[in-house]
């Protein structure tokens, strides 16, 4: 019969029965049986004091292992309050002396002396019961001593003449060694078993609306029940974890913790120390934990392992071989010594690769016991790597990396390794483990460990991290090698041919002659096909060297509509990001860019979310969002900090610089400028952001000297790289702005013209902003048909403040050629779309209802008494230099620096000393500088 804790009414009425019968002289024995935690103690208490209660004299006892060892321990408990007579206490005591003298183990054979002693024992409890009715109650009565079984069993064949209740609690799974005591026992004809079984969802139910005091759903029981098999134990473990709720309180879900943890370890080494250890192979085995492998791993034979499993699934621990709740598990694991638990991960390990297990499975072990594995495991450990990375799981894969590289004694495959690890983590999350990272880098390149493929790998990295020199040094290592190329290393410098054309164009010429094709002076056909990273690298060289085309938009949208986001697939993916905004196609970049992103959140991808905030930042500038762009902008510098962003800096400050001097926060502007950039940053696309971000400060500031020297430079990088398309910065149109300042119009309307015809017909915005610009340069009654094309062309594009502008122009024209009223309907229309981007300085020229048009304020301030000082010795060097009249080549040669560092300290030197031009350099600068510039 088996009784449910929260459901036994009717047994306690059985055992109710027992007693009254005892009471008549009508003894029985009853066994109380169940696993760990049922509830068997519990039901055995409770009867006690109902005995006690009425009339009976209850003996009780509680074995354990240690009792085993005892001879007649169990009746030395029984006895210990008995209220005997001065005869029958001598008896026991001389009974209980002489069998402290015997020596375990104990046969379970009777000797005539064994029998003597147990018939004295019972004689005296069977004394007892001639005066009132006796309850022996025996808790874990299978982990009583020999003599003492013996005699209950004594005890069990007389009991039906007695006034006597033999009530033993047993529990399930008992060793061989115990099953012919319990046999002869249950062969008596007057014994009779109870067995306990788990709780049902409704007694689960009742016992957690009993104990947290609150109405609870069927929901919430069933889960109790599901993640405690029923057992009484771990149901009040669960109970205990929930936090305190009041009086209408209403549970959410339970969340099993550290008190259902507790009671796990409890049931497990209750059960004994082979339980124990079967349950660490389990844990530690997971989803491959079959009775073989955990036999296998713990030594143990197959039979014996699933004898336990069996047992722990009907205590409750287990559903399918598995630990029902994941808490349990964890408690497991946690509970062995560290020494142990390295010991079976490594053998798990070795185990699981033996049979052929994936490699993650295995470099799991590997990683958890953070050990010395032998050269096997390298293998594994990259393989599962290569994996994790192409699945987007960085973290474990970088664990698998350095483990594999500390573990590896062969120091080419080292070399190697270094590689594929640099590769991974400065993909995935740029740190200061990024300069470690390179000097392994340069280290292996130098010592020519590595094959061409991963020399390209390597080369990458040196170059987005401002490494130039050493990337260049690398390809002249490449060309001068003897060894053909094969085909994996021609297709990756494929790859990076096209990188260097679009972003790092000085280094082309030392590319391995014969590598690659050359670049493509034409538009030439792109497409995905069946190598992404490839075509994603061509479609951005292709509108950076060719201008927008059809063939790059739609391979670089088919690209990025079938990308999944990984440290793998970054570069590509921006790569297809940026080839459409430079092919001016943003309703095409946007809503990608926006997937792109919510996907590295999704994947808490820091770098990956980084670098496409920054393209996010791009287009929101474009399309005149500028607290978009700027919040985007900072964005990108905060997933990253500044110092490991690389040479790509330069687009995130560039947006922030852009969108700043656009709202008239001429202060965070500066703080811009302010902040250091890479010096590997010249040179690069990169750098074209951000000198066009400082022209257009300079020109919004009131310095359109400066800001066309900005914009020329600009235009000079870019026709000597090959790259001059008006899609990556539009510098004629900055440069003729510039000019149109500086009332050289002539000049002005020439480079417009310019940008007009190198456009074709895919740069749609960057047309609009030429017509508008080019408008500036005409006679008024000529500035018509542009700005009407200009104003179509740029609502048609969504760019909102580019659209203002062009409208405050319009209204301009209208204004100086009589038509007040019309003036003043359109600048009213261009000051809300200004104000809708934020553009407060734009706001300000454009007065609702009036019509009013002023030019761009112009915001000159003198230079600072005493300018000079805040000056570094590099800038004035430079500045004393220029006002001599040398030019920034002459400089360059004469100081034996760059002409970009020129450029870079004189331009931190005007602003500094708040001036426009060389001429207007303080002669101070020039004090120092006597005699060192020789």
């Amino acid at each position: 019969m088996t009784v449910n804790l929260f459901e036994r009414d009717a047994e306690m009425g059985v055992l109710r029965e027992a007693f009254a019968a005892a009471v008549q002289g009508r003894g029985e024995t009853i066994i109380l049986s169940g696993v760990i935690g049922a509830g068997k103690t519990a039901l055995l208490h409770e009867f006690n004091e109902f005995a006690a209660e009425s009339g009976g004299l209850v003996l009780a006892s509680a074995c354990g292992p240690a009792e085993q060892e005892l001879p007649l321990g169990l009746m030395e408990q029984l006895f210990r309050d008995a209220p005997l007579s001065e005869e029958n206490s001598r008896r026991v005591h001389d009974v209980l002396r002489e069998a402290s003298a015997l020596t375990p183990p104990l046969s379970d054979a009777l000797t005539p002396s064994g029998a003597r002693m147990i018939r004295g024992l019972c004689t005296a409890l069977l004394d007892l019961a001639d005066s009132r009715p006796v309850v022996v109650s025996v808790d874990d009565v299978q982990s009583a001593d020999p003599l003492s079984q013996q005699c209950l069993l004594y005890l069990a064949r007389r009991i039906p003449r007695a006034r006597l209740l033999l009530l033993l609690n047993e529990r399930t799974g008992i060793q061989a060694a115990d099953r012919a005591f319990r046999a002869d026992l249950t062969h008596q004809p007057h014994c009779r078993r109870l067995k306990l079984g788990p709780l049902s969802a409704g007694a689960v139910a009742a016992m957690l609306g009993e104990r947290l005091d609150t109405t609870v759903t069927d929901q919430l029981a069933g889960e109790c029940h599901a993640f405690s098999g029923g057992n009484p134990l771990l149901v009040r473990a669960v109970v205990d974890d929930q936090p305190h709720r009041g009086e209408h309180g209403r549970p959410g879900a339970l969340v099993p913790g550290e008190a259902f943890a507790d009671a796990v370890l409890a049931c497990l080494h209750r059960s004994g120390a082979h339980t124990v250890e079967v349950a660490r192979g389990l844990a530690l085995l997971g989803d491959f934990a079959t009775p073989e492998f955990v036999g296998a791993l713990i030594g143990a034979g197959t039979a014996s392992v699933t004898e336990v499993l069996e047992r722990l699934e009907a205590i409750g621990l287990l559903e399918g071989g598995r630990f029902r709740h994941p808490v349990g598990r964890t408690a497991v694991l946690h509970h062995m010594g560290v020494r142990r638990r390295v010991e079976l991960h490594l053998r798990a390990a070795e185990l699981l690769h033996r049979e052929g297990v994936e490699a993650r499975a295995v470099a799991e072990h590997l990683v958890a016991a953070d050990g010395h594995p032998g050269p096997w495991a390298v293998s594994v450990l990259q393989d599962a790597a290569t994996r994790e990375v192409a699945g987007g799981r960085v973290a474990f894969a970088l664990d698998c990396l350095e483990l594999a590289r500390r573990s590896c004694a062969d120091e080419r495959r080292r070399a190697v390794l270094t590689v594929l690890l640099a590769d991974t983590e400065l993909r995935s999350s740029p740190s200061s483990a990024s300069t470690r990272h390179l000097s392994r880098l340069n280290a292996a390149l130098r010592e020519g460990e590595l094959g061409g493929r991963l020399t390209v790998t390597a080369i990458d990295h040196l170059l987005w991290f401002g490494h130039t020199d050493q990337a260049g040094e690398a390809l002249e290592r490449l060309r001068g090698s003897v060894e053909p190329l094969d085909a994996e290393t021609t297709a990756s410098l494929r790859v990076l041919q096209r990188s260097l054309a679009s972003s790092y164009p000085g280094l082309l010429a030392r590319m391995p002659p014969g590598a690659v094709e050359p670049v493509a002076k034409e538009p030439t056909p792109v497409t995905v096909a069946n190598d992404p990273v490839l075509h994603a690298a061509e479609a951005l060289a292709s509108v950076l060297t060719s201008g927008p085309n059809a063939d790059a938009v739609t391979a670089a949208e088919q690209i990025l509509q079938s990308g999944r986001l990984t440290g793998a697939t970054l570069t590509t993916l921006t790569n297809a990001l940026y080839a459409l905004i430079y092919a001016d196609r943003l309703d095409l970049a946007l809503p990608r860019c926006d997937a792109l992103l919510a996907e590295a959140r999704a994947r808490k991808f820091p770098t990956g979310e980084s670098l496409i905030v920054a393209g996010r930042a791009e287009i929101a500038v474009r399309l005149g969002d500028l607290a978009g762009a700027e919040e985007c902008a900072s964005a990108a510098t905060s997933l990253v900090p500044a110092p490991h962003w690389g040479v790509g800096l330069g687009v995130p400050l560039a947006s922030r610089l852009l969108a700043a001097t656009a709202t008239g926060r001429f202060d965070v502007a500066e703080s811009v400028l302010d902040q250091a950039v890479p010096q590997g940053m010249f040179g690069t696309r990169f750098e074209l952001h951000y000198r066009y971000a400082c022209g257009d400060y300079y020109l919004a500031t009131g310095r359109p000297h400066a800001a066309l020297g900005e914009f020329q430079i600009c235009g000079e990088l870019m026709a000597d790289w090959g790259i001059d398309t008006p899609g990556l910065v539009p510098w004629r149109v900055g440069a003729a702005q510039a000019m149109v300042a500086l009332e050289e119009r002539a000049q002005a309307r020439r480079l417009v013209e310019e940008q007009l015809a190198r456009g074709g017909t895919g740069a749609v915005r960057s047309r609009g902003v030429a017509l508008r610009v080019l408008a500036s340069t005409l006679d008024p009654r000529q500035r018509f048909r542009p700005l009407r094309e200009a104003v179509d062309i740029l609502h048609g594009c969504g760019a909102r403040l580019e659209l203002a502008r062009a409208f405050a122009d319009l209204s301009q024209v209208h204004q100086m050629l009589g038509s007040s009223e019309r003036a003043r309907m359109i600048a009213r229309r261009a000051w809300q779309l200004a104000k809708a981007c934020q553009a407060e300085p734009l706001c300000q020229q454009l007065m609702p209802g009036s019509g009013a048009v002023v030019p761009r304020a112009h915001l000159s301030r003198p230079v600072k008494a005493g300018g000079v000082e805040a000056l570094s010795d590099a800038e004035r060097r430079v500045a004393a230099l220029a006002g001599q009249g040398l030019t920034n080549r002459e400089i360059a040669r004469k100081l034996r620096i760059t002409v970009s560092t020129v450029e870079q300290h004189l331009t931190r030197a005007y602003r500094k000393l708040n001036v426009r031009r060389r001429t207007d350099l303080p002669a101070e600068t020039q004090l120092d500088f006597v005699g060192t510039a020789s």
